[in-house]
């Protein structure tokens, strides 16, 4: 059973040596052990680690040996081309397949199935499904094992496996109280009892390869130090079983020698990058993969540049800075690491239904499933999502499911969603049940046929098994699943957690591009021997490159005597691959000084390459590679203040202009233009708790119904009817609003229990100012003003609105006074500064500039009544008014200041980032100008306005 016992021939990889010529070398070698065999060599299969392999060596053989071809095979393709065995299904839903999600489904019955498990599930089911993946993952590491072995081997590792089982596992422990150690080794002996029940099934499938009789096997590792389970121990254990058929076998591992043994010497020097932190290993790493794609195409060499997937996280950005030259079609990309089903949009779509079937589903979980892109929102089209949209955010509607909203787009989504929501109550409905109401929801959403249409949505539907039942069926995995499936209880909790973690556990490879790549991102493992132009490596540093791989579930040497793959065997393996990938022509390591806040180093194996290779070491391990950025137009970081200017009539320059908008242009012009002339502004959040937004918007609606429902001259004659007709307002909003469902229902509560005395405060200074003769007049009224902007080109004219909450009247001998009121409910402080300085009080000023040209006809500040302005703190300790001083004085002012200033606009000039302070604290569009990433300067541009 031993590699020892095989006669091996290595092929000795030299550092920067063409790949051509090595694979030549190779072929070479493999013709000269055929001759000196006799062996035919179109009857002779020669098997190599990966399908990437096969071009290369078929080039190879025909440029340096010419003639008849050898089969060249994968383990892979080699099982497609021979006879398929038929193998009955057992007819039980309790045989593991190999798959997770099916396997998953069964070991957790057969645990279940005892009264123990049965009772540690009920009592703890998160450690019980954990306990379940476990299971999963130590009956999948025996059977892989297991299954690359030769019958006869076979034989022996099933006999090693049985007297295991038969002596830790004779004893059932109360598992729900049993200690961890026992636990664990009567659960890793079931693990491997029900392993031991699916071997002889699943191996069937394999047992042509051992029957095959070529002329002669030749088989092409990376390395001597093979993981146990692995397509290259497969391998060997056919050429073991060959040998003891008589068939000629020959062994060639790729090897790198060490310092002394052979020709090792390097004929190229790999080379390192030491970055400051991740965004500094990415940005040159981006560099480097353009450069040396720039580099190939002046050279005439149309191999790809290889992106080595060391660092996932690191490649995906990495990827990020290279997708505007993908979509310009100026760089060619083709992805072989994959990334996690889940984290594409197709598996979104599908989540995101299932979060918006919640019971306590938030509004925004409904509104993220409307407006993903995937649902067709029963034909009502984008501008009914956004209508609702904008109707919940304005209500601050946080559960929509308590609400009565007339929507007809809410009553089409209650429809999709509710035979979902349904599944939450249910008991007895089995997993393949339940899997078809989604499937249902997913149509009638027309999810579904965008599912179809996409490649990553035929993936998602494939891996939910969601397609027609009967087509499951088909084959014995199908049968299995069915069988899993019907046998499994699932709620709505459980279809989710199934689906989200079946999308987990599922990986999703993007076809191949239609041309050759210019970039492949590929692992370490799929990366070696394959002729790339050149290697870029990040996240070479000790943290991600060559530690030991966590254990899992068995302790090592449980492993060992279990004879499954260890961390020091994957370790071994691993070592030998970088050490090849090493001697790859272009090679560029990068590792960073800092990750996750703690310094870092880069990986001892630079070091131990190069003593492997020279038998020295030098002072800073490989020497250092060069930052390419400065030689190339990839403007990845500002370098000066951002700033926006409008052409004269550019079709984006303002037309209308609210209080708040021009209260931005005077803090901070550019933040003007990025949020009121281009549009961009941060959704108001729907989240669970209650905001100060939430409580402002629910007390602006009661105290607009109220005063609608008792018109002063109709008002209740006692104070406590009064009052009472102002909480039962307040009551039907919050229900409205969802304030009074169960999820939101606590943090409403501290309002809540100071309503009496909220609704008292108010409706005594109500009743006080009606005594003295005021009256509302106008109740969340808009507002709109249309002045010209004479030293504007073309004379241009703007258009001023606001949404005022409250404008009184107050009726005397010498005429009518008005008064313009903005409801508040924060602290009292903030409200005196403002109105300390009218001239910088932009809102107060605004209203009343609106109000004044709405019922006086200007605001000219001789009037003999002139008009009011004020904020009210509406507080349950009491009403508290905050008057602006001389508010006709400043509305006239402010309405020079916006004639000369969008004049200034519609005339070109520059809008320039320049807020200060709170300005910029509380800014949404921070993030555009990177202020924090702005260089010093010495001199302070002039402000634009």
């Amino acid at each position: 059973m031993n590699k020892e016992s095989l006669p091996e021939h290595p092929w000795v990889w030299r550092a920067g040596a063409d790949h051509a010529s090595q694979w030549q070398t190779w072929a070479r070698d493999v013709r000269a052990w055929m001759s000196a065999q006799g062996v035919t060599v179109q009857d002779t299969v020669v098997l190599l680690p990966q399908i990437a392999h096969l071009n290369a060596a078929r080039q190879a053989w025909a440029q340096a040996v010419g003639g008849w071809l050898p089969r060249f095979e994968t383990v892979g393709t080699l099982i497609d081309r021979l006879p398929q065995v038929d193998t009955p299904a057992s007819g039980e839903a309790s045989v593991l397949t190999l798959d997770v999600s099916i396997d998953t489904l069964v070991v957790a019955q057969r645990l279940a199935s005892e009264a123990s498990g049965r009772a540690w599930r009920q009592q703890d089911a998160e450690t019980f499904r954990y306990a379940v993946d476990r299971l999963v993952e130590v009956a999948h590491a025996w059977l892989k094992s297991c299954l690359v072995l030769s019958p006869g081997e076979q034989q022996l590792f099933v006999a090693q496996a049985r007297d295991w089982v038969q002596l830790h596992g004779a004893v059932v422990p109360d598992l729900t109280d049993a200690a961890p150690g026992l636990r664990e080794q009567w659960l890793t002996a079931r693990a491997l009892a029900w392993a031991i029940d699916a071997a002889p099934a699943l191996a069937a499938r394999r047992s042509g390869l051992f029957e095959h009789r070529p002329a002669a096997w030749v088989a092409l590792t990376v390395g001597r130090d093979l993981v146990p389970g692995s397509e290259s121990a497969l391998m060997l254990a056919l050429l073991r079983h060959a040998v003891g058929q008589g068939v000629p076998v020959c062994w060639t591992p790729a090897v790198v020698p060490a310092f002394g043994e052979g020709e090792a010497r390097i004929e190229t020097c790999p080379t390192l990058y030491q970055a400051r932190d991740a965004e500094d290993e990415a940005q040159v790493a981006a560099a480097m993969v353009v450069a040396a794609v720039q580099a190939a195409r002046g050279q005439g060499d149309r191999r790809p540049v290889a992106l080595v997937a060391q660092d996932r996280v690191l490649t995906r950005r990495v990827r990020a800075l290279l997708a505007p030259l993908e979509s310009q079609g100026r760089l060619l990309l083709a992805d072989e690491s994959g990334w996690k089903l889940s984290t594409t949009r197709a598996a979104a779509a599908v989540t995101r239904l299932l979060a918006a079937a919640q019971p306590q589903a938030s509004s925004d979980d409904v509104l993220d499933w409307l407006i993903s892109g995937w649902v067709d929102g029963g034909g009502l089209g984008d501008e009914a999502v956004h209508a609702l949209e904008k109707r919940w955010r304005q209500m601050g509607l946080l559960s929509p499911w308590g609400s009565q909203e007339p929507s007809a787009l809410w009553g089409w989504a209650q429809g999709v969603l509710q035979p979902v929501q349904a599944l939450h109550a249910q008991r007895s409905t089995t997993l393949r049940q339940a899997l078809d109401v989604l499937a249902a929801a997913l149509r009638a959403s027309g999810i579904w046929s965008r599912l179809e249409a996409d490649e990553a949505g035929r993936s998602v539907l494939q891996a939910l098994r969601l397609q027609d039942p009967e087509a499951e069926e088909g084959d014995g995995l199908g049968r299995s699943w069915v069988m899993a499936a019907q046998g499994t209880r699932a709620g709505l909790r459980d279809l989710v957690q199934w689906v989200q973690q079946t999308l987990e556990g599922a990986t999703f490879m993007p076809g191949a591009p239609p041309q050759p790549p210019d970039v492949v991102i590929t692992p370490m493992s799929r990366a070696v021997l394959r002729p790339f132009g050149a290697v870029i490596l990040p996240g070479a540093d000790d943290g991600q490159l060559g530690p030991v791989p966590t254990a899992g579930w068995l302790a090592p040497a449980l492993a060992r005597q279990l004879s499954l793959p260890e961390p020091a065997q994957q370790q071994r393996s691993q070592w030998e691959a970088f050490a090849l990938l090493a001697c790859s022509p272009g090679m560029v390591a990068l590792a960073r000084q800092v990750r996750d806040g703690e310094p870092v180093a880069p990986s001892p194996w630079l070091t131990r390459w190069w003593w492997v290779q020279s038998g020295h070491l030098l002072d800073h391990s490989w020497p250092a590679a060069v930052d390419p950025r400065c030689h190339q137009d990839m403007p990845l970081a500002l370098q000066a203040r951002p700033q926006a200017a409008l052409d004269v009539g550019d079709a984006l320059a303002p037309q209308r202009l609210s209080a708040s908008a021009y209260e931005q242009l005077r803090a901070c012009p550019y933040r003007y233009f990025a949020c009121s002339v281009l549009g961009l502004r941060a959704l108001d959040e729907l989240e669970e708790g209650l905001e100060s937004s939430d409580h402002g918007t629910w007390l602006h609606e009661v105290l607009k119904r109220y005063h609608q429902e008792r018109p002063a001259d109709l008002a209740p004659a006692a104070l406590a009817d009064d009052v009472a007709l102002w909480l039962r307002q307040a009551e039907a909003v919050a229900q409205e609003m969802g304030l009074l469902s169960e999820p939101q229902r606590a943090y409403f509560g501290p309002y809540r229990v100071t309503l009496p005395q909220l609704a008292q405060a108010y409706v005594e200074w109500v009743r006080a100012q009606e005594a003295q003769g005021w009256s509302w007049e106008a109740l969340e009224r808009r507002l709109e003003w249309r002045i010209a902007l004479p030293e504007a080109p073309s004379h241009a004219q703007v258009t001023l609105y606001g949404d005022l909450d409250r404008v009184d009247r107050h009726a005397t001998a010498q005429g009518v006074q008005w008064r313009v009121m903005d409801y508040k409910t924060g602290a009292a402080q903030p409200l005196k500064d403002k109105v300390r300085q009218p001239l910088e009080d932009t809102q107060l000023a605004f209203y009343a500039l609106l109000a004044a040209h709405e019922w006086q006809d200007a605001p000219q500040a001789d009037h003999s009544h002139p008009m009011e302005a004020l904020y009210l703190r509406v507080h349950h300790s009491g009403m508290e008014a905050f008057e602006h001083p001389d508010a006709l004085r400043s509305a006239q002012a402010l309405q020079e200041g916006v004639v000369s200033d969008l004049s200034r606009i519609w005339r070109g000039h520059p809008m320039q980032a320049l807020g200060e302070g709170a300005v910029c604290e509380h800014c949404d569009v921070r993030g555009l100008c990177r202020k924090d990433h702005w260089p010093a300067l010495t001199d302070t541009p002039e402000s634009g306005t």
